[in-house]
């Protein structure tokens, strides 16, 4: 009796396994080629971007049911459209034989996968569904505004819940630093080791916080060694940040900050900084930062950047203030003010900076003016028979205009006027316009006796007092 249980036991249990395993291999039996349009919408619609499956598609029942998409192209533009080798999709075998293609679980290997985020609610524009998303060996492409920024090799994995991220792990790539990302519901942090990059931002009903540090080499001179601690707001589609604080070796000072989506402003950041020490950013930095480092800043981001530094600190006295207003605009960068300037000395310069194929165009209006000429003369040390032909000389002014090649160090002045008043005879005018052959010769003297082929002579100051 016994052994006949045991015998109906084991028959039974037989048999439910072979059930199990021609249920799970059923699907072995399908030709999925001929379902590549359902995976297509499928996938194109809990993505939020059009797919087209090139590749074959196959059933493997180990170790879990799935499916294995080859060649998939993301995207719509030809510019940005990426292309994942391979595409497991965790299905139900059951699901699979009723032609439901939901998908809860999609992992993706080796290409590149683009994310566009022009607004920040991109990242939330997802339809009411439930899906975890892996990334091994993958690209991922940032498209904003048609500008990409690519993190390269990342390994990661993305947690979709009621149309929302709920979590993120992200080891990738950026620029040669590796770098790793987390986020869980309302709090995002972003570490770099070998640039002791340290993020935090944490999100609350109320009141949002942001701590960033960090303590090597920055995008912006003199922003080395930064520490960033603020609150923040996020309402009617405007995140705001008002009177955070920033630090570094070589500022301190507050900061604001306000971006309003789905306009047509420009993001606007306001620095305004306490003293600053001008005079220990290395010009060496500041021709990287003129010559590349902005463009790529421009690159990826539309942004109103405003600097207000009411006490800096320069190697010489000529200075003591400065003030900036620079515009990201798709790429180009509009310079509305840069303005250098103390009680007796000022110089102002508007402009853009373009590109034009492999060259970089700074196209300038400048003046400079001063009250007390004489004093900027002995100040730069410059030589004693150019100290003696402007002893009488006060009110001094240089208006100019044209283009400077940042890759060539190659100035072109279209327009220059030089005036001045004597301190001897106040109401003696002396102005000196350049044209023609003289303009011709300033052009050559500021190229080889200035630049000299080198952008960073453009900061030798008493050069430029040696052309007049």
């Amino acid at each position: 009796m016994i052994k006949l249980i045991k015998k109906k036991a084991l028959i039974t249990v037989f048999f439910f396994l072979l059930t199990l395993l021609i249920y799970i291999l059923s699907p072995l039996f399908l030709n999925l080629n001929n379902f590549k349009s359902n995976f297509e919408e499928t996938i194109g619609s809990n993505l939020n971007t059009q797919t087209s499956i090139s590749g074959d598609i196959n059933y493997k029942y180990f170790p879990l049911p799935s499916i294995v998409i080859k060649d998939i192209e993301l995207g719509e533009d030809i510019e940005t459209k990426s292309r994942i080798e391979s595409t497991i999709i965790n299905i139900h075998p059951h699901n699979l034989l009723l032609k439901k293609f939901d998908i809860s679980n999609i992992a993706f290997k080796n290409g590149q996968f683009p994310i566009k985020i022009n607004e920040i609610n991109d990242l939330k524009s997802f339809d009411d569904f439930k899906i975890k998303i892996k990334f091994r060996n993958i690209n991922i492409k940032l498209i904003r505004n048609d500008k990409i920024l690519v993190i390269s090799n990342s390994d990661s994995k993305i947690d979709i819940k009621n149309s929302a991220i709920n979590k993120i792990k992200l080891d990738g790539v950026y620029e040669e630093i590796p770098f790793y990302l987390f986020f869980n519901k309302n709090k995002l942090e972003i570490k770099a080791k070998e640039i002791n990059l340290k993020t935090k931002i944490v999100f609350d009903q109320n009141i949002n916080k942001v701590i960033f540090s960090y303590d090597d080499k920055s995008l912006f001179p003199g922003l080395e060694n930064i520490l960033v601690k603020g609150k923040f707001t996020n309402q009617n589609k405007t995140l705001i940040i008002e009177n955070a604080n920033i630090s570094s070796k070589l500022i301190n000072g507050k900061f604001d900050f306000k971006y309003q989506y789905g306009s047509n402003h420009l993001p606007k950041l306001k620095l305004n900084l306490d003293t600053t020490r001008i005079d220990k950013i290395q010009a060496e930095k500041l021709v990287l930062f003129m010559k590349d480092d902005i463009f790529e800043l421009a690159r990826f981001f539309n942004l109103n950047l405003i600097i207000q530094i009411p006490k800096a600190k320069f190697n010489n006295k000529i200075f003591n203030k400065v003030f900036v207003d620079l515009q990201f605009v798709a790429g180009d960068i509009i310079v509305k003010k840069f303005i250098l300037s103390s009680s007796s000395n000022k110089l102002e310069i508007k402009g853009k900076i373009l590109k034009f194929g492999k060259d970089k165009l700074f196209f300038y209006k400048s003046k400079f003016s001063t009250n007390n000429y004489e004093k900027i003369i002995k100040n730069l040390s410059i030589n004693k028979e150019i100290q003696n032909n402007i002893v009488d000389q006060n009110i001094f002014s240089v208006i100019s205009s044209g283009y400077l090649n940042l890759n060539k160090a190659k100035i072109y002045i279209e327009q220059n006027e030089t005036n001045y008043f004597t301190s001897t005879d106040p109401y003696v005018d002396k102005q000196i316009t350049y044209n023609g052959n003289k303009l011709e010769d300033l052009n050559k003297r500021f190229n080889e006796k200035i630049l000299e082929g080198k952008l960073i002579n453009f900061f030798n100051l008493p050069k430029f007092f040696e052309l007049y």
